[in-house]
């Protein structure tokens, strides 16, 4: 490290303070690390005479009465001891010493500023504190008290300095703040967003900021700053422990613990005062208070306490859970066994929870709920099924539908009514959301066969259940079904309001929506929602709200439909992954996470709203096109139809063939209605149906300019109207690397998965972008407040591959367009790397993605030249597929199937043949009994043809 370095920061803006209020007495007060001795000697050394007595360790009167003397005494710039001791009227002993000191204290001259550092060790002892006070109970003209201490030393002091000569610092006023963090990396932090992650993850505690400006200098800020933000930065960790948490007593270390173990407000006060009742977390270091008992840990104090506590955290927590469970407060109890992993005692603790869809579900009682995991619930199913409305929101619905058969196949032998209801059910939703409508209907059937010999009541509650789910089913498929009739039949089901909820918004108002009744939709949902939030659950109050607000988004209601968005918003479910996903989608940004993970009907809703808001055709294109998958998937009619006219009204070429797989549709489900809004919108109709709404979103798209610009990453180039545009091998990593990812991306982390052992990755990284907006244009590269990302006049080859892909049904022809498209995919994606790539540590996972696409490309050509039987281009496209991978057997099959065909049984045996060497000599293993039976099939063929002949 530089000399310069090495320097104090210059603390302006305390500077000024201290000059504006010409302090007689200044005190320094906050826990270590914070810069208080530095800040004080630095102004003590400021005046003619300053003198620092050290009080760290003293332990009786005595000691720091010769302390007092010896700083005074070394003030004076003499030998030590003669020149105070000629002034003073006798020669102390060590009893008369503490004398001595009051008396060269009185002393007109001598140091000018006095510093007493780390004093907090005098309040340890009665005599040193009044021996402190009467140092100060004085007025002295000359001079200047500072003192630095970790905590306050109550000493009345007003004799020596009126408040309005007294100023306090405390640790909110000594953290460093964002110009002080730019000033102490030397310059060397030109991004704001990097200054604010530090700032954040340090919440400008100065030694840990300064810990990270070394890193920065030695060229790894990135891992220093991930090591930070989980506590195993080993140097501020042990700095922390030792100088900070084993300084305090047992009753406060422990409180501290306690604070940063258990979540605020998740424990009554009066239990943890009736614990601690002498250490009120006021008065503990790093931990903030509200005047409403809210508390908040320091976010670096917090990650090292939890890594390095975690056991005595334990048995605190266990004296602590004694207490609550004395108050019969099992939902405390609950959360302090989650805050220490301990999930089985948390499930005991709430083991009486109502079942699934049979009493509303306390909102607290949800939240602890949501948080245990599935080990905890396996051998509890009716807890397991308590937890379902509050834990679905947050897990993957794959993985969902995974536990509900397990649970089911675990209690399908049980006599019990109730915990066969309260498993089904569950999983019957499950299955219905993921499109698996006859798993459900089986496991629905099962059930009722079950119940045939069971009490009347409960046999009434499972066949009412029952009917509710094949209803639900034909309603979500888009099936005709008599809503008056079920809804007399589900009656007594409905006056659980988590039920209502769920009928009304998933039944009653999807079936209106099919019908084309938007009033009584409307009126539905609204009943939905109030529902859903006298139930206090989520998943109920999610699911009506995402539903009204896209149908108020496709009704051209922005107001009603801002409404629903901004209830969204609202604790508490703006925490879950799928409500922020499709908060992200209907405000235009870029969603973040794995999409995989929500809902299929949200992911339809929110990637329609969200291609609607983007002005980048190829990106609306690609988004409605996921719109469609989720859609097929769940195999909804009206989602499948919403997103092919989506898909329509983006198309350049008007998109009839994408309405008329939206007529089909309608149709295969009987469903006149959308039947009649399709002819509508294709006669150019003005009445208002959610498919004119649709179709007048997107209307940006008719007259939008198409793409400038064309990246080829096979080749790594990029192309315009004419030629291939020059740019340099780091340029090209930073535009490969923007034009690879959905989400925008920061400078830092650009720069830091590029250029790891570079020193300055943030200015390299901008200096190649100001570079590739001179060669490409402007527009080439955007920058938002998230980062940069790829301009609208930019397509790239690889997602407009993938969007073409994902939209071909198996076992149809393709469109002469998509052929087309797919032709020139081909040659854009056939691996040719540039030499440089190789060194790319960052491009491996990209190449073989591109490998797939390139792989699937030639698959789907070669299908469709199959079914046209153009015999020839599937030899061609199969002879690539299988040059750059032998073991295709898809490839294989296609082109042995295509020698058949040509009546060449030696082609096809040749073939098969290549395809079991290779995958004897990679795999070990050999090729599937099926390509051998279509051999055999092939030769038999043509022996029966010779013999004809």
């Amino acid at each position: 490290m530089s000399t310069s370095a090495r320097r104090p920061i210059a603390r302006r803006r305390l500077l000024k303070r201290v000059r504006i209020v010409a302090p007689r007495l200044l005190w320094f007060v906050a826990p270590a690390g914070f810069g208080k001795t530095t800040l004080a000697t630095t102004l003590a050394r400021k005046t003619a005479q300053p003198a620092i007595c050290a009080c760290r360790g003293v332990d009786n009167v005595t000691e720091f009465a010769r302390r007092v003397l010896a700083a005074l005494n070394e003030s004076t710039n003499e030998p030590s001891g003669s020149p105070l001791q000629q002034r003073l009227p006798f020669t102390p002993e060590d009893a008369d010493l503490p004398a001595a000191a009051v008396q060269a204290w009185l002393q007109t001259s001598g140091a000018t500023t006095v510093v007493f550092d780390d004093a907090a060790d005098i309040a340890a002892d009665s005599a040193m504190l009044a021996l402190f006070a009467r140092l100060l109970e004085r007025p002295h003209p000359t001079r200047r008290v500072i003192v630095a201490s970790r905590t306050r030393v109550e000493v009345p002091a007003g004799g020596f300095a009126p408040p309005n000569e007294v100023l306090s610092f405390d640790a909110n006023d000594l953290r460093f703040d964002a110009e002080e963090i730019r000033r102490v990396f030397g310059g060397g932090l030109d991004d704001p967003q990097e200054c604010r992650e530090i700032e954040a993850a340090t919440a400008g505690w100065p030694i840990a900021v300064l810990v990270l400006a070394n890193a920065a200098r030695e060229g790894h800020l990135a891992a220093a700053l991930a090591d930070i933000r989980v506590g195993k930065r080993r140097d501020v960790a042990t700095y922390f422990t030792q100088e900070i948490v084993e300084r305090l007593d047992a009753r406060q270390r422990d409180a501290l613990i306690l604070a940063a173990f258990v979540p605020g407000g998740s424990v009554p006060q009066e239990a943890l005062l009736e614990c601690y009742a002498a250490v009120p977390l006021t008065d503990t270091p790093f931990v903030t208070v509200t005047p409403e008992g809210a508390r908040s840990v320091h976010p670096l104090a917090h990650s090292i306490l939890t890594v390095a506590y975690r056991s005595r955290a334990q048995r605190l927590i266990s004296e602590l859970v004694d207490v609550l469970r004395s108050r019969g407060d099992d939902l405390s109890v609950a959360r302090l066994a989650l805050a220490i992993d301990d999930v089985s005692t948390s499930a005991d603790a709430l083991a009486g929870v109502a079942p699934f869809l049979q009493g509303a579900l306390p909102p607290e009682a949800a939240k602890v709920l949501s948080a245990i995991g599935f080990a905890a619930l396996e051998c509890r199913p009716l807890l397991w099924s308590a937890a379902t409305l509050a834990r679905m929101p947050l897990i993957d619905p794959a993985r969902w539908l995974d536990e509900c058969r397990r649970l089911y196949a675990a209690v399908s032998s049980a006599t019990s009514v109730q915990v066969r209801l309260a498993v089904t059910s569950p999983y019957a939703y499950a299955a219905g959301l993921l499109g698996r409508f006859e798993e459900g209907r089986a496991a629905l059937a099962a059930l009722l066969s079950a119940v045939t010999d069971a009490p009347p009541d409960e046999r009434r509650v499972a066949q009412a259940q029952a009917t509710m789910w094949f209803a639900t089913y034909d309603v979500w498929r888009g099936d005709p079904v008599d809503l008056s009739r079920l809804t007399r039949t589900v009656d007594p089901l409905l006056a659980d309001d988590a039920l209502r909820a769920f009928w009304t918004s998933d039944v009653v108002a999807a079936r209106h929506r099919l019908d084309g009744n938007g009033a009584q939709e409307r009126a539905a949902l609204h009943e939905a929602c109030e529902a859903a939030a006298r139930t206090g659950l989520a998943a109920p109050m999610i699911a009506a709200h995402t539903d009204a607000a896209f149908g108020a988004w496709l009704a051209g209601d922005d107001q009603s439909c801002e409404q629903h968005l901004a209830a969204l918003e609202e604790p508490p479910l703006a925490r879950f992954p799928a409500v922020a996903f499709f908060l992200d989608c209907a405000r235009g940004r870029a969603p973040s996470g794995d999409e995989h993970r929500h809902p299929l009907k949200i992911r339809c809703q929110g990637h329609v709203m969200a291609a609607a808001a983007t002005k980048d055709r190829k990106h609306a294109a690609r988004l409605v096109a996921a719109a469609r998958q989720a859609a097929d998937q769940a195999r909804s009619a009206y989602y499948q139809v919403i997103a092919r006219v989506a898909l329509a009204a983006i198309d350049d070429n008007g998109g009839s063939a994408l309405l008329d797989e939206a007529v089909r549709i309608a149709r295969d489900h009987r469903n006149a209605a959308l039947d009649v809004a399709l002819a509508a919108l294709r006669a150019g109709a003005e009445e208002t149906t959610p498919l004119t709404g649709v179709s007048r979103r997107f209307l940006y798209f008719r007259d939008a300019a198409p793409a400038r610009l064309s990246f080829s990453p096979a080749a790594l180039c990029v192309r315009d109207a004419d030629h291939v545009l020059a740019v340099s091998e780091r340029e090209m990593a930073v535009f490969a690397r923007i034009a690879f990812s959905s989400n925008p991306l920061t400078s830092m982390a650009l720069g830091s998965e590029l250029w790891p052992n570079n020193r300055a990755p943030v200015s390299a990284v901008k200096g190649c972008v100001r570079r590739l907006r001179s060669k490409l244009g402007s527009d080439a590269v955007r920058e938002t407040s998230e980062g940069y990302g790829l301009g609208s006049d930019v397509c790239v080859d690889l997602l407009e591959a993938e969007q073409t892909l994902g939209g071909i049904e198996e076992g149809r022809r393709l469109e002469p367009r998509v052929r087309h498209n797919l032709e020139r995919y081909r040659a854009s994606l056939r691996p040719r790397f540039p030499t440089f790539a190789r060194t790319w540590t960052w491009f491996g996972p990209y190449e073989e993605r591109i490998r797939r696409a390139y792989g699937a490309t030639l698959e789907a050509l070669a299908s469709d030249a199959l079914l046209r039987d153009d015999l020839l281009a599937v030899l061609e496209r199969t002879g690539e597929l299988l040059a750059a991978d032998p073991c295709n057997e898809r490839a294989c099959e296609l082109a042995m199937t295509a020698a058949r065909r040509q009546g060449d049984a030696g082609a096809a045996a040749r073939q098969f043949r290549r395809f079991e060497a290779a995958l004897q000599r990679q795999f070990n293993c050999e090729p599937p009994e099926r390509l051998r039976a279509l051999l055999h099939t092939t030769i038999r063929s043509e022996r029966a043809t010779l013999r004809a002949v």
